[in-house]
């Protein structure tokens, strides 16, 4: 015997203001409520009403929904509206009206304050639930579970909302499935808790899978930017038809119908919201006639339907209960993100052996994520024939491009071109007046082919690369890193018509906030830079999924431009594994070492002056070998300054520079020192990576940074310490300190990726909410 059509019905019950509100709220249309339910009455229709808080806290329509729950034939439901349901913190913004991009704790206490008020005015607590506008995410449905709901009926399969703030539910079921509050919101979890009961949806014409996917690329950021999704619309290239009587007519609605049938569809559903009852209250009943023809049109498809298939009638509970697949495991078990093999693709311009520091945070967090499970694909300009366990290098070189000819060119001619220095590199001198057009001409020309970084040439080979990844390994996430940010770039390309989670990994400020130390370079000095850069960055990051920042400081920063975004930070770290052991030889004395280019506001001058403080205090230490050894290249101008200052002071026999060494034997340097210092003025947002080897090598690290700056808050979190450069006395503190052994030593253990990869794989696996950051520390 075939099994009967399943019909639903469920109408949001809600305020007579169409439009978000918070003030002004009346309830009016509740009133009309009786006359529908003679309707339905006639009909054979169990409705569902999904009641928002305002109208459960209004005691005359509490008793008209008891009345209606009474007969037997309806149920009442939640319904939540996030802009005006307790509690109400957040500015009222399209992104705050989508209960999904609202932190999880403030989507909870949403929920719990609606289940109350219903609670209260029904004498039982409600099971079922719709967001509104359609605001549902697979994090929601978690809440949902943990607040008792059994049923929601909030995702509109065929359909996005993310031109409106929301979420894409293209891709979801036409049939009831289930949820269980991990996965995405679209994708059926056998052993879930909690029933999801959809909206049917669908198109009148043409292949639904071909249209499914137009829709699919049409609601990505670009095209929607540019319009194109409400052109096709408009079109009818693209047609969408929901089964509401609001908005839909009877033939549509019954084509529609049919065709759902025919694909399989165990149900129909049926909707509309309350306000559409009385004339003037919402934008598809401007008149007592559209009403009527609401009437008449639920009539009509009942009708219609009923005489081609077998129908029964249901609630929205009820259609749960009937039509839910069975649950594979009885029990809900959250499972550790370490024993959930995932997939990660990464692109990244540097990567071991190339030397940048750069490579080395994501060669550290892959390498431990791979013992976790996870495997990873990397797509980098750097050659390693030796990758960690689990992790495969994919190689691209760069090619040439106009810019490096253009360079070679003017070093033939004897001018540097244009290029993208560090910090402190200096602003070439102005020409004269007379021709300063001609020189701004060409100095712009010359940014223009410098951009957007080194990886220019690089970019297109890695994007081919990357999309091949993803359509063979189908990985979990993709992660880019930069700078150089052409890596962005890559990943953008490489997503292009293609539903990905993407984390954009900033390591440094791309377009800013800008940093002290970088203000006056001449690559930021150019407009033409500044404008191309401004928008890259707003193309990338609002195209991804998320923004990763390595420092707090920066991602409240960008949290202010980009508020509607969701952003994350994840601090650096080092695997302490490729790092030397104390060595067993140290120097002796107070020894400081200081390894590492010295650029863009960096320093040495407050130490110099606390080590002369503490030389003056006690004279003894400058003869039991206390030394500060400098190594590494020092810019000009200020290689000659702290040559004057150490003459001026007096430290001619106390400080060795030692100019540029190899790594293992700077590495050597720190492991005989007693103190590593790390020089960080004029970086608000950044951190020197210098700072992570040495703790983690366990030498006592003193930081020479603002308290308020990323470098300050970060010494603190790992272990260091962080001194103001104004606080001389401070300094010469602590170097006394460390001398007379009276300062503790640090673990390393929160420098390591290895204690790290456990928190990154849980911020790949649950990002936050658009909007919000994590307040706490990571690690």
């Amino acid at each position: 015997m075939t099994e009967p059509i399943t019909i639903v019905t469920s109408i949001d019950t809600e305020e007579d203001n169409w439009d978000p509100a918070r003030e002004k709220i009346t309830v009016e249309n509740i009133r009309e409520l009786p006359r529908l339910d003679r309707l339905f009455e006639r009909l054979g229709i169990r409705a569902t009403y999904f009641t928002t808080h305002k109208v459960g806290e209004t005691p005359w329509c509490m008793e008209m929904l008891r009345g209606l729950a009474a007969t037997g034939r309806a149920e009442i439901g939640a319904h939540l509206h996030p802009w005006n349901t307790p509690p109400v913190t957040l500015d009222l913004t399209p992104h705050n009206t989508m209960l999904g991009n609202l932190p999880v704790d403030l989507q909870r206490a949403k929920v719990e304050s609606l289940t109350t008020i219903l609670t209260q005015g029904l004498a039982e607590r409600p099971y079922t639930f719709r967001a509104g506008r359609w605001g549902l995410t697979g994090l929601t449905a978690g809440v949902l579970i943990d607040t008792g709901y059994r049923v929601d009926s909030s995702v509109t399969p065929f359909r996005s909302w993310e031109a409106d703030a929301g979420f894409s539910h293209i891709g979801a079921p036409i049939n009831v499935y289930r949820l269980d509050g991990r996965a995405d919101h679209r994708v059926p979890a056998p052993a879930g808790e909690l029933i999801e009961v959809p909206l049917s949806w669908g198109y009148t014409h043409g292949s639904w899978r071909v249209l499914s996917r137009i829709d699919d690329a049409l609601s990505r950021a670009l095209p929607r930017r540019l319009g194109l999704d409400r052109s096709m619309e408009m079109l009818h290239v693209v047609n969408h038809v929901v089964l509401s009587p609001e908005v839909e007519a009877l033939d549509d609605m019954e084509r529609l119908a049919r065709k759902l049938i025919r694909r399989g569809a165990r149900h129909l559903h049926l909707t509309f919201h309350s306000p559409s009852l009385v004339p003037g209250l919402s934008p598809f009943a401007s008149s007592a006639r559209d009403v009527d023809l609401l009437y008449d049109r639920i009539a009509g498809l009942i009708e219609r339907v009923a005489a081609r298939v077998p129908v029964r009638f249901a609630t929205v509970g009820e259609a749960g209960t009937l039509l839910a697949p069975a649950r594979v495991a009885p029990v809900r078990q959250a499972v550790p993100v370490a024993e959930a093999p995932r997939k990660l693709a990464v692109v990244t311009y540097h990567f071991p052996p190339d030397p940048a520091i750069g490579g080395l945070r994501w060669s550290g967090l892959t390498k431990y994520l791979g013992q976790m499970g996870w495997r990873s694909w990397v797509v980098t300009s750097a050659r390693n024939d030796t990758p960690a366990p689990g992790v495969t290098v994919v190689s691209r070189a760069r090619f040439r491009t106009l810019n490096d000819l253009y360079r070679r060119f003017s070093q033939w001619r004897g001018q540097g071109a244009p290029r993208r220095p560090g910090p402190g590199a200096g602003v070439p001198a102005s020409p004269p007046a007379s021709d300063m057009w001609a020189w701004s001409l060409r100095y712009e020309a010359g940014v223009l082919l410098s951009l957007p970084d080194e990886g220019r040439g690089w970019i297109l080979r890695a994007a081919l690369a990357t999309r091949r990844i993803l359509s063979r390994e189908r990985p979990d996430v993709l992660v880019s890193s930069g700078p150089p940010h052409s890596a962005h770039l890559v990943a953008w390309l490489a997503t292009r018509f293609r539903r990905m989670t993407w984390f954009v990994d900033l390591r440094d400020p791309w377009a800013g906030p800008l940093s002290d130390a970088w203000r006056d370079t001449p690559f930021f000095r150019s407009r033409v830079a500044r404008w191309v850069t401004t928008r890259l960055e707003r193309l990338i990051l609002t195209s991804a999924t998320g923004i990763i920042c390595n420092t707090r400081e920066f991602t409240e920063a960008l949290s202010h431009r980009y508020p509607d975004l969701s952003l994350q930070w994840v601090p650096n770290a080092v695997d302490r594994s490729l790092l030397p052991a104390r060595n067993g030889d140290p120097y002796p004395g107070l020894a400081l070492s200081h390894v590492g280019t010295m650029y863009g506001g960096r320093d040495l001058g407050p130490v110099l002056r606390g080590l002369r403080k503490l030389l003056d205090r006690h004279p003894e230490a400058a003869t039991d070998g206390t030394r500060l050894r400098v190594a590494g290249h020092i810019d000009e101008p200020y290689a000659s300054e702290v040559h004057r200052q150490v003459a001026d002071l007096g430290l001619g026999q106390v400080v060795e520079f030692l100019g540029t060494l190899p790594r293992a034997e700077a590495l050597n340097l720190v492991s005989r020192s007693r103190i590593g210092l790390v020089l960080a003025q004029g970086q608000e947002f950044q951190v020197p990576a210098k700072l992570y080897e040495l703790v983690a090598m366990g030498i006592a690290t003193l930081v020479i940074a603002p308290a308020a700056s990323a470098a300050g808050s970060e010494a603190r979190r790992v272990g260091a310490v962080a001194i103001d450069p104004e606080d001389i006395e401070g300094i010469a503190r602590y170097l006394h300190d460390v001398r007379q052994g009276t300062v503790p030593a640090v673990s390393g253990e929160s420098a390591d990726y290895r204690t790290l990869a456990p928190r990154v794989a849980r911020v790949l696996t649950h990002p936050p909410a658009p909007g919000v950051y994590p307040t706490q520390e990571l690690a």
